[in-house]
């Protein structure tokens, strides 16, 4: 929007909370406790808003999954 000389910028987000644990096989005890993550992503601007919000939560979810690869290989 225009407002005189000021123009006005609308930025969308889309966040993803994931929740994780690791165990080893046939253990009941985690090797890593529930831990939360949250991924994060711009919606790009295209016409079609059903592609935009796709490719957001796409791009929100690989960076969750970037977030629990740190994580787990941190942990080691």
């Amino acid at each position: 929007k225009e407002y005189g000389n000021v123009s006005t910028t609308t930025l969308y987000a889309v966040q993803v909370t994931v929740d994780y644990q690791v165990f080893r096989r046939g253990s009941k005890v985690p090797l890593i406790p529930k831990t939360s993550v949250v991924g994060e992503a711009v919606i790009p601007r295209l016409p079609d808003m059903g592609t935009a919000r796709q490719i957001g939560l796409e791009g929100a979810l690989a960076d969750a999954a970037r977030k629990i690869a740190e994580g787990v290989s941190e942990s080691w």
